[in-house]
């Protein structure tokens, strides 16, 4: 199994929460919090892996869900806002804000979570579906992570039925890696004049392949996929070498 890196992912509060709360939270999402190993497809695995370098700190943000605070009530104000501006500058701020919904709209038709975690800070999108959610005493967290100290975001993500966890973009990736493998199998399909190759290696390794592939149109769903059945040592193919 190829392990792409380690990663400490540490709790942290806002300033208000109780030690008594963060305590239960912190036991509410121990097998998320701690130390793990990623794999080439995304799947994260408890503890380290010590013959890999790549070793990542980041922190896990604890909000009081029940406090209002999502995406929709900073809009709201935004709308009350408007109110107050006359003129040319309330046109303009309504065209902005019409501008910034169309575009949204047409790109989580294209990718679902391309809008989860956003400049709004506290203010993100309510809507993130339940695969990157976790339930903590303070409601449902998003399971994204900021790995310190450049704060870029890991999303992670737990199909229905799924025990582990997983690296989103880099299963999306690996997804697609297959999509491109898969034709490029089918080309040397095609090409070679190997008996072999053309009646057993090749149609062998197209159906493994495939069976990767199939992952990337169901992960723009979401909801389609009860497990990720793929081997933990499972590669893609060299094409050069079959």
């Amino acid at each position: 199994m190829q392990v792409q890196y380690n990663i400490l992912i540490k709790p942290k509060f806002d300033n208000n929460i109780s030690h008594s709360v963060q305590k239960d939270c912190i036991k509410a999402t121990e097998k998320f919090l701690g130390e793990h190993y990623v794999n080439q497809f995304g799947r994260m695995f408890d503890g380290l892996d010590k013959n890999c370098e790549t070793y990542y700190e980041a922190d896990f943000d604890f909000f009081n869900r029940y406090e209002k605070g999502t995406l929709d009530d900073a809009i709201k104000r935004l709308d009350k806002k408007k109110l107050f501006l006359g003129g040319d500058e309330q046109i303009e701020f309504e065209q902005e804000i019409s501008f910034f919904k169309k575009f949204k709209n047409f790109m989580e038709v294209r990718d679902p979570t391309i809008f989860f975690y956003n400049s709004w800070g506290k203010y993100r999108n309510s809507n993130v579906p339940e695969q990157f959610k976790i339930e903590t005493p303070l409601g449902l967290q998003d399971t994204h992570v900021h790995i310190i100290p450049n704060f870029s975001i890991i999303q992670f993500y737990k199909p229905i039925k799924e025990n582990c966890w997983y690296d989103y973009d880099m299963l999306k990736n690996f997804a697609w890696d297959a999509e491109f493998t898969l034709l490029d199998l089918n080309d040397e399909w095609r090409l070679t004049s190997n008996l072999l190759k053309k009646y057993y290696l090749i149609p062998k390794q197209i159906l493994q392949v495939k069976k990767v592939a199939e992952y990337h149109n169901k992960l723009m769903t979401l909801d389609t996929i009860p497990k990720i059945d793929i081997d933990n040592d499972y590669q893609l193919p060299e094409i050069d070498q079959i």
